[in-house]
């Protein structure tokens, strides 16, 4: 086991949380957090009625795209 000692905030959660968002790093990092979901969102609604409306994709390469689309974001999120 490691030997590590935790010290207890004595600021309370609201100082802090103020204290974190306060931070230029932070809010860059969750406004492109923000940013990728908004695309991620976009991207896995649209494709389908793209794939099936623009590009007259049959129903066979439909299903190939999903079934890939699908192992593309369980490996994405297996990495948690």
């Amino acid at each position: 086991m490691l030997d590590v000692e935790v010290e207890r905030n004595k600021k309370s959660l609201i100082k802090t949380a103020k204290a974190v968002v306060g931070m230029i790093d932070v809010d860059v990092f969750i406004l492109v957090q923000v940013v990728i979901g908004f695309c991620w969102g976009f991207h896995a609604t649209f494709v389908t009625i793209y794939v099936i409306d623009e590009l007259e994709a049959s129903k066979t390469l439909l299903g190939n795209f999903i079934s890939g689309f699908i192992i593309c974001c369980l490996l994405e999120f297996s990495n948690l």
